[in-house]
């Protein structure tokens, strides 16, 4: 009997689906016949070795096929990338159906096997290693490390499954990279005048407002909660701002007073406070502006070094410097260094943006309407910029900083990564009150689920952070507790 080449084909893929779906041992000369329409005689016409016969026969189409489809794209003049990418759809036109692939994989495993048959297993081996040389020779080309691109190279499907990670929680657990716990959360807390006062920000919904001795109850809570630090900022009467933001350094100020009162109630839990001047001013810029209305620096570093020593003080155990003016970190490490407060820490914001993202935090501080239309561009750092955070952070840290921040946090994550890669410290970054904002906007509106909170956090983690300030962190740390 005599067959056509598309015959021939026929014939091939129907044998490959029989020994894919069975395995080599598991397909009976009945099963073939059966998928095939011919007698056994018939197949033993075409295949006078039975199926060691027809094994062979298959794995020489099949790797014919792959090499004509996929690895022959590896050869070339062409630039590496070019290769690669036409490997690649190569490779992923060969693979879509999965039998073929699937076959090679059932004959290359060892089974009840003759001297010819481990031949093939040994030739199949031969041939895949083969071409992980090739391909590992292209990226290396391509200017992957001959490691990397020995690793990337091996991992080729259908050895390599990765799915097989992913079929059932166990192992989903076993193999996750990174895990969120409270001990990831730092909660901010925003302070107001008087006594028992409660008042809510009206664009963070579930955030408010609290006087000192409503703060210091909360605190216990979030205390209990596991969360090992909450950051402090004042929403300070305006009767007391002024063009130089004096109050930001009375020890019987808004801040100072709330630290005390934590601290006495809940000693163990860090207290962080700010450095800066926007909550103090009547412009609301962060620093203390001259006659052209431009924030001075040297004069405001000053002012900072103040803020900084009085809340230390009072129990501050991190100082953190938001005001982006140039070497306020040196500054106030010397001052603090100067009163003997050498283990109060610093938490530079290094690398903080002027975002748009800053404008509920305004409305809870009070700053907003004095700052109007005003831009705090000169001194907070362009979004388009990546390079300069990292020239920030390399002079903060040579100041004395113990750890560095990013904020605002999600839209800066590719920051957050290339901080920790390069420099290997403490690294925090802040989920700013316009990402808490538009998370709860359309979780409220049931756009979204809840489950967008801790996903937005693993994704700090993800990207190198060691910890966030985030708005969240009561209700996430109430749920990793349940």
């Amino acid at each position: 009997m005599s067959y056509s080449t598309a015959g021939k084909a026929a014939l091939i893929e129907q044998l490959s689906s029989v020994f894919v779906a069975r395995g080599y041992d598991g397909a009976t000369l009945n099963h073939l016949a059966e998928a095939t329409g011919l007698s056994k005689a018939s197949l033993y016409h075409h295949f006078p070795g039975g199926k060691p016969e027809m094994s062979a026969v298959l794995v020489r189409h099949a790797i014919a096929d792959l090499q004509r489809q996929a690895f022959s794209q590896l050869h070339g003049s062409n630039a590496p990338a070019e290769r690669l990418e036409d490997f690649i759809k190569g490779f992923s036109s060969y693979t879509r159906n999965g039998s073929t692939d699937c076959l090679l994989a059932v004959f290359s495993h060892h089974r009840t096997a003759s001297a010819d048959d481990e031949q093939q297993i040994q030739n199949i081996a031969t041939q895949f290693a083969d071409w992980h040389n090739a391909l590992t020779a292209v990226f290396e080309e391509a200017g992957c490390k001959p490691k990397r691109a020995a690793q990337v190279a091996m991992r080729q499907f259908p050895s390599a499954r990765l799915r097989r990670n992913r079929t059932d929680d166990f192992i989903r657990r076993l193999v996750r990279e990174n895990e969120l716990t409270c001990n990831d959360l730092i909660y901010p807390m925003f302070i107001i005048e008087g006594t028992q006062q409660r008042t809510d920000v009206a664009s963070m919904p579930g955030i408010e407002r609290l006087s000192v001795d409503l703060i210091a109850a909360e605190a216990e809570k979030v205390a209990e909660l596991g969360i090992p630090a909450i950051a402090l900022f004042p929403n300070v009467d305006p009767s007391r701002r002024s063009l130089d933001g004096a109050e930001a350094y009375n020890p019987e100020g808004l801040v100072p007073s709330a630290v005390r009162a934590i601290k006495a109630a809940v000693p163990e839990l860090g207290v962080i406070t700010d450095a800066a001047l926007d909550p103090y001013t009547t412009h609301g810029q962060d620093g203390i502006v001259d006659a052209d209305n431009y924030v001075a620096n040297d004069i405001t570093v000053a002012a900072l070094c103040k803020q900084a020593m009085v809340c230390s003080e009072a129990g501050a155990d991190i100082i953190a410097p938001s005001d982006m003016m140039d070497g306020r970190v040196g500054a106030i490490r010397s001052a603090l260094d100067n009163i003997e407060h050498i283990n109060t820490k610093i938490m530079a914001y290094s690398a903080k943006y002027a975002s748009a993202y800053y404008g509920p935090f305004r409305d809870a501080v009070g700053s907003s309407s004095n700052l109007g239309s005003g831009s705090k561009q000169t001194y907070q750092m362009d979004p388009a910029n990546g390079d300069e955070a990292l020239q920030e952070i390399a002079l903060d840290i040579e100041e004395g900083a113990d750890m560095v921040m990013v904020k605002p946090g999600m839209p800066y994550l590719d920051v957050v990564r290339r901080v920790k890669d390069t420099f290997a410290v403490p690294t925090f970054a802040y989920q700013v009150s316009g990402e808490y904002a538009m998370h709860m906007a359309a979780i409220n509106n049931g756009w979204l689920t809840p489950a967008v909170i801790t996903e937005s956090l693993v994704c700090f983690k993800r990207a190198g952070a060691d910890g966030v300030l985030t708005y969240f962190a009561k209700q996430v740390a109430q749920a990793l507790k349940d």
